[in-house]
C-alpha cells in the first residue's frame, strides 16, 4: 500500500515523497519548489510559481466546497486526502520562497511584510548541497524568514478557509496576497 502522511506532514512530504522529490530534476518540476528551469527566464519562473500556488489553493477550496456541500464524511475519504494534497502543495511551494535555495528576496526585517523577490534560482549539481542547508536554516522558527514563512502559510490558509467559509469557489484575495507574501521586484 502506499505510504500515508500525517496532514502535518504532507507539506514537508513534498521533499520526500518519490513522485514529488524527482519534481527536483526536471524543468517542468521546477514550480513545485518555486524554482525554474534552466532555460526560463525569472519572470516565467515567478509565474510558473505563483500559478502552482494559485491553482494548488483553488484546488483545495473547489474539493473543501464539494465534500461540504455533499455533507460527505471526513474521516478517512480519499476526497479530503486528495484536497490536502493540493494544500500541502501550495504551502510547500510558498514557504519554499523564503528559502535562499530557491529565491533572492530583497532585505526586510518585517514578519508581516518580507523584501520581494529579485531572484529565482534553477536547481541543479552545483547548488544541490547549499540548497539543502538553505531549506534548514530558513525554515527554523528562529530565523526571520521562517517567521516569514510561517506568517505567510498562516495567511494563505485564512484566505482559503475564507473562501470555503463564504462559499466562494476561488481565492479572492489572490493579488493582494501575492503582492504581500511571493511580489517580485527589486
Amino acid at each position: 500500500p502506499p505510504r500515508r502522511y500525517s496532514d502535518l506532514s504532507r507539506v514537508i512530504a513534498v521533499d520526500l515523497d518519490f513522485k514529488y522529490l524527482t519534481k527536483h530534476f526536471t524543468s517542468s518540476g521546477q514550480k513545485y519548489h518555486f524554482m525554474r528551469a534552466p532555460k526560463e527566464d525569472v519572470t516565467v519562473g515567478y509565474s510558473n510559481g505563483c500559478n502552482f500556488i494559485h491553482e494548488n489553493a483553488n484546488k483545495w477550496i473547489e474539493i473543501t466546497n464539494r465534500i461540504l456541500n455533499n455533507k460527505m464524511t471526513v474521516i478517512n475519504s480519499r476526497l479530503r486526502e486528495n484536497s490536502l494534497e493540493h494544500l500541502a502543495l501550495a504551502l510547500h511551494c510558498l514557504q519554499d520562497t523564503f528559502s535562499p535555495g530557491h529565491t533572492t528576496r530583497a532585505h526586510s526585517n518585517t514578519i508581516h511584510k518580507p523584501g520581494n523577490i529579485t531572484d529565482i534560482h534553477i536547481y541543479n549539481e552545483h547548488n544541490k548541497i547549499t540548497h539543502s542547508k538553505h531549506d534548514y536554516t530558513s525554515g527554523s522558527t528562529k530565523s526571520i524568514l521562517g517567521k516569514m514563512s510561517i506568517s505567510a502559510s498562516t495567511e494563505l490558509m485564512s484566505i482559503c478557509i475564507d473562501a470555503v467559509t463564504n462559499g466562494h469557489n476561488k481565492l479572492h484575495s489572490w493579488e493582494k496576497f501575492k503582492n504581500i507574501w511571493i511580489n517580485l521586484g527589486k
